[in-house]
């Protein structure tokens, strides 16, 4: 018999709480989950992670509820597609793995090539090979297009302002200093800081145009 993955994840997680508020919070987060009430279930959960947050499975349906929302490909039936996948995720919820199929199935005759109604109906018919992806050589991979990464995308611009010189950094210090003093009356003081900005990085342009400015004495930055 087929049996919901999240049915699963759900049952652990209540034996995982060793926090009785927390416990009962999953209780609720679990109910609501049940009858698809996604936004009292994530807010339950939140609430159950604060007073344990040991409790990965409490975690791990927070992530399970942002991969369960409709993600379609241009060109396809969207409004189509998504009624029956969406149908399928609340039978789904509530343990009804048959129901869940048959749903994900009309689904994905609608819109044949949506990789995530091919990912949730595997939960259902893990055995059947047509649903999962083929593996791709590394030169296929090549060729398509790269998928944006916010981490990944971070993570470079910090390295990127680990490289700033430290002058360049003591400059950029002295500007907003500068901007400070400025804002606060203080004009001569803000004068000395970008002058002071300028001799360690005469190419400091925001300090140089601070200058230029306070050449007339009314003018705001």
């Amino acid at each position: 018999m087929k049996t919901a993955k999240v049915l699963v994840l759900l049952l652990i997680g209540l034996a995982a709480c060793a926090d009785s508020t927390a416990l009962n919070y999953f209780k609720s987060a679990a109910e609501h989950y049940k009858n698809s009430e996604i936004e009292k279930t994530r807010s339950e959960l939140l609430k159950s992670l604060e007073y344990d947050n040991s409790n990965q499975e409490a975690a791990k349906l927070l992530v399970e509820i942002e991969e369960e929302k409709f993600a379609a490909r241009e060109g396809e039936y969207t409004e189509t597609a998504r009624e029956f996948y969406e149908k399928g995720i609340a039978a789904y919820r509530k343990g009804d793995a048959a129901g869940a199929e048959t749903e994900w199935r009309k689904a994905l005759k609608v819109a044949p090539s949506n990789p995530q109604i091919k990912k949730f109906l595997l939960r259902v018919e893990p055995d059947n090979d047509a649903l999962k992806e083929p593996v791709l050589s590394k030169k296929e991979r090549a060729k398509q297009k790269p998928v944006f990464d916010q981490a990944k995308q971070e993570r470079k611009e910090a390295r990127k302002e680990s490289r700033v010189s430290p002058e360049k950094k003591k400059a950029d210090e002295l500007y907003y200093e500068g901007l400070r003093l400025y804002k606060q009356g203080k004009i001569d003081d803000a004068v000395s800081c970008w002058e002071q900005a300028l001799k360690i990085d005469p190419e400091n342009q925001k300090a140089q145009k601070s200058l230029e400015k306070t050449g007339k004495k009314g003018d705001k930055l």
